[in-house]
């Protein structure tokens, strides 16, 4: 059987040594079209930033594609949680979408340790593991969405950009309270 991801049946097999245009042109051709408009920040015009954490490499193209071509994001990649932490305590993001099972630190330990450094961005947890220890450890430590995969294209849109929008607004609302 062809190889499927959130019900998107992939035409061709990815083998291990596959490179990342190819992936990236499958993705392609699985999703089709064109990103859908930009979405840009209140202050500079950019897109959305949004930074993925997300050891595997096939489910990271996929998510970046969605992302930065059907939903016009700038999206930056990380299979590692520790340059996660680097990244989010050095740039400013608008969401982070992280994934529980990564090896060298869990979603969960990163989101609570994103909290301390980086408390400001949403952050969007995601596992194909759901289990009510996952999702209460997401709570506790003030994940703002908990999701499973395989994700649908048109929900994870819809998820993000509802949480960019909150964190923006939040951020905002801080810069004005600062100001006044």
């Amino acid at each position: 059987d062809p190889p499927q991801y959130g019900g998107h049946q992939l035409q061709s097999r990815i083998v291990v040594n596959t490179s990342l245009k190819a992936i990236e042109s499958v993705l392609q051709r699985v999703l089709g079209g064109t990103g859908s408009g930009r979405m840009t920040s209140e202050r500079d015009g950019s897109p959305g930033r949004i930074l993925v954490v997300e050891d595997d490499l096939v489910t990271a193209r996929f998510l970046t594609q969605i992302l930065s071509v059907r939903g016009g994001f700038d999206v930056t990649h990380t299979a590692d949680p520790a340059i996660a932490l680097k990244l989010a305590s050095s740039e400013t993001w608008d969401l982070v979408l992280t994934d529980v099972e990564m090896p060298g630190m869990t979603g969960i330990d990163l989101l609570e340790a994103l909290r301390r450094v980086a408390p400001e961005p949403p952050v969007a947890v995601m596992t194909a593991h759901a289990t009510l220890d996952y999702a209460v450890g997401a709570l506790r430590n003030s994940a703002d969405e908990f999701l499973q995969k395989p994700v649908k294209p048109d929900h994870l849109l819809a998820t993000v950009s509802a949480l960019v929008a909150k964190g923006r607004a939040a951020r905002l609302a801080r810069r004005q309270s600062v100001l006044a």
